[in-house]
C-alpha cells in the first residue's frame, strides 16, 4: 500500500517543465537555473509555486536524471518543441502588435503626471546658467564664421576654456556667497558682450557674399542671436540694479 508520508516526495511536472523552459530561454547551466529560480519570485510563480520560498525547488542533478531517463534523442526532441513553442508564441505576439499598430497611431512622447512635474535633467534657469549657455552658443557662432572666412582672419580670443573651468568650479560650490555669485555673473556678462561684438564684426554684408556661397548662419542662428542680445541686456540691467527680476 502506498503511503504519502513515507519515501521521497514527488516533484510536480509543472515545476520541472517550467525549470526546463527557464533554462533554455535564459541559456543557463543546471546550477545557474536552480539558483535563478531560488532568487526570483517571478520565476517561482512561473513554475507553479504558490508563494516565494528561499529553499531550492530541487537539486540540479535532477536535470541529469531526466536526460538519462528520456535518452539523448527524446530529450533533444523535448528541447526543440519547447523552443518552437516559445518562438511561435513570440511570433503571435508580434503579429497582434502589428495589427494594433495599424488600428491605432503610435504613441509619441511621454505623459507627465502633473503640470508642475519636470524631468530631472531639466535644470532651473538661473542667471549664471543663462549667461553661460549664451556664451557657449556665441562661441559656436564665432567658430562657424571663422570657418566661413576660410580661417584667413585672426580668430577672436573668447577665453572659452578658462571660463569653462571657472564656471565648473562655481557650479560645484553648494553654498555660494553673493559676492561669488556677482563675480561670476560679471565675468559672464563681459564674455557675452565681447562675443556679441565679435559675431557682429564677423558677419558678412550681403555685398560680400560670394556667388553660390551660402550665408554662414542659418535663420535659426540669426533668431537665436537676437534672443541672446535680449538676454544680455536683461541680465545687464538686473546686475547693475542688483535686482533678481526686471
Amino acid at each position: 500500500m502506498m503511503d504519502a508520508s513515507q519515501g521521497r516526495p514527488i516533484i510536480s511536472p509543472r515545476i520541472v517543465l517550467g525549470a526546463l523552459i527557464i533554462k533554455h530561454k535564459e541559456n543557463l547551466s543546471d546550477k545557474k537555473t536552480i539558483q535563478a529560480i531560488q532568487e526570483n519570485i517571478y520565476m517561482q510563480f512561473f513554475v507553479g509555486l504558490s508563494g516565494f520560498q528561499t529553499k531550492v525547488i530541487f537539486d540540479s542533478s535532477l536535470f541529469v536524471s531526466i536526460r538519462k531517463r528520456l535518452g539523448k534523442s527524446d530529450f533533444d526532441v523535448l528541447n526543440a518543441r519547447l523552443i518552437k513553442s516559445l518562438s511561435q508564441k513570440k511570433d503571435t505576439q508580434n503579429i497582434s502588435k502589428k495589427k494594433d499598430a495599424d488600428k491605432y497611431p503610435p504613441n509619441k512622447g511621454k505623459m507627465q503626471a502633473d503640470a508642475t512635474v519636470a524631468d530631472q535633467y531639466i535644470t532651473y534657469p538661473t542667471d549664471s546658467k543663462l549667461l553661460n549657455s549664451s556664451r557657449i552658443k556665441l562661441d559656436e557662432m564665432i567658430d562657424k564664421l571663422y570657418v566661413y572666412h576660410d580661417k584667413k582672419m585672426s580668430k577672436p580670443r573668447t577665453y572659452c576654456r578658462v571660463l569653462n573651468i571657472e564656471f565648473l568650479n562655481y557650479s560645484q560650490k553648494k553654498n555660494k556667497k553673493l559676492s561669488v555669485h556677482r563675480k561670476m555673473n560679471r565675468k559672464l556678462l563681459e564674455s557675452v558682450n565681447r562675443n556679441l561684438k565679435f559675431v557682429k564684426t564677423m558677419l558678412p554684408e550681403p555685398s560680400d557674399l560670394v556667388m553660390g556661397k551660402e550665408y554662414p548662419l542659418s535663420k535659426k542662428d540669426l533668431d537665436l542671436l537676437e534672443i541672446l542680445e535680449q538676454v544680455y541686456w536683461q541680465q545687464k540691467q538686473m546686475f547693475d540694479k542688483k535686482n533678481k527680476h526686471l
